[in-house]
């Protein structure tokens, strides 16, 4: 019943492994572009990643980040705790509503860029089979049933207690704030206030884990 250390393991390993995927991906690469030509092997890491996380599909979620960023911190913000109340915030973020101009209109070349993009699509009509598939390859590669807690519930959850922290509580006050250990627990999402004074920056701290990895990988 108890875990073992390899499964501690393998546990953290996932964990930071769906970090990656919604700091790196979902936000830095598919909300707001800052890695050019990412790669299908990196884009599919996300995609998988970020599913096993319970992040939801990838374009939804670029909408609904983008509408956070064009009314932050105002009653029309999806993510505010301050209109929306702290239980939205940080229990059902990925829940919140988004209007479809934000996908194909206003010239959002972005958007429909990323309505093209196979992976994304697969991932929007598969998400909850890739769930379902990695589900089934933890009990047939492990043929342990509690696989599916360190294999898949404790790491979600592990990235749901940290990086949902960004929701709401980055934008305590109704303003963004840096948090230096939530940058180190979520790559590089702590550091919250310096993102949206400049949400073009690839990297907003030299410990921003995320940003220099897109810097390295995007040379």
């Amino acid at each position: 019943m108890y875990a073992s250390i390899s499964q501690w393991v393998a546990c953290l390993v996932l964990w930071q492994c769906m970090t990656i995927a919604g700091t790196l991906g979902y936000h830095r690469v598919f909300s707001h572009g800052h890695w050019k030509d990412c790669p299908a092997w990196a884009r599919s890491f996300f995609v998988l990643f970020g599913s096993l996380g319970f992040i939801g599909p990838a374009i939804p979620f670029a909408a609904v980040h983008h509408e956070h960023h064009r009314y932050t911190d105002t009653d029309k913000d999806p993510h505010s705790a301050q209109f929306k109340g702290h239980f939205w915030t940080y229990v059902t973020p990925q829940l919140a509503p988004f209007s479809l101009k934000y996908l194909v209109g206003d010239g959002k070349k972005h958007f429909r860029k990323l309505i093209k993009d196979p992976i994304l699509g697969f991932q929007e009509r598969y998400y909850w089979f890739i769930v379902l598939g990695w589900i089934v390859l933890l009990l047939l590669t492990t043929g342990d049933l509690y696989s599916i807690i360190w294999g898949l519930l404790a790491p979600a959850g592990l990235l749901k207690l940290f990086s949902n922290l960004l929701f709401g509580y980055s934008h305590r006050g109704g303003k963004p704030h840096n948090d230096f250990w939530l940058g180190l627990l979520t790559a590089g999402e702590g550091f919250h206030k310096e993102h949206h004074d400049r949400p073009w920056e690839v990297r907003n701290h030299k410990w921003d884990i995320s940003g220099k990895i897109i810097q390295i990988f995007s040379k």
